[in-house]
C-alpha cells in the first residue's frame, strides 16, 4: 500500500506536467485501481480492527479516498463535464463553467495534502510492528539466558 500512497500522492501532477495526454487513460486506470484497493483495505480494516469504524483515522480514510476521485478522468470528467464544454463549442458560458470546475478541482487538489496523514499512519504502524518485533526478540534472549543460567546450576 505504500507504493500505491506515494502514486496517489505525486504521479497525476508527474502526469499532467511532464507526460502526453495520450497516456492519460494508462494513469486513469491507475488512479482508479488504486482507489478501489483504499475501498478494500478500509472494508477489511473495517472487520479486522475493534474500533476502526467510525474511527478518527476511518473518517481520515474515507475522506483520502474520496479526494481521488478527480484524478480520475474517467469519473471526473462526465460528473464536471470538463472535458466536453470546450471541445464541443467556443462560447463563453461553457468556456466559464470550465474555469468554474477546474477552480473545484484545484481546491479538492488541496484536500489532497490529506493523503499525507495516510503516509504518517503507514510509519507509525512501521514503527509500532518494529517496536514488538525488538520486544520480542528481547523476551526471547531474556528466556534463553535465565534457562542457560538454570543448565549451568543444574550441570
Amino acid at each position: 500500500m505504500t507504493v500505491i500512497t506515494l502514486y496517489s500522492l505525486f504521479f497525476d501532477d508527474i502526469r499532467i506536467i511532464a507526460l502526453p495526454k495520450s497516456v492519460d487513460n494508462v494513469f486513469f486506470g491507475l488512479t482508479l485501481f488504486s482507489f478501489i484497493a483504499y475501498c478494500i483495505e478500509i472494508i477489511l480494516a473495517c472487520v479486522a480492527i475493534d474500533g476502526y469504524f467510525n474511527s478518527f483515522f476511518f473518517w481520515l480514510d474515507v475522506v483520502s479516498t474520496i479526494t481521488m476521485l478527480p484524478d480520475c478522468g474517467w469519473i471526473w470528467y462526465p460528473i464536471t463535464q470538463q472535458g466536453t464544454a470546450l471541445l464541443t463549442t467556443g462560447k463563453t458560458t461553457d468556456i466559464a463553467k470550465a474555469t468554474r470546475s477546474s477552480r473545484v478541482t484545484r481546491i479538492i487538489r488541496i484536500i489532497r495534502l490529506m493523503r499525507l496523514f495516510r503516509i504518517v499512519k503507514l510509519y507509525k504502524q512501521v514503527k509500532a510492528a518494529e517496536k514488538q518485533r525488538l520486544q520480542a526478540i528481547n523476551e526471547q534472549r531474556s528466556e534463553t539466558r535465565i534457562l542457560r543460567k538454570k543448565n549451568n546450576v543444574l550441570a
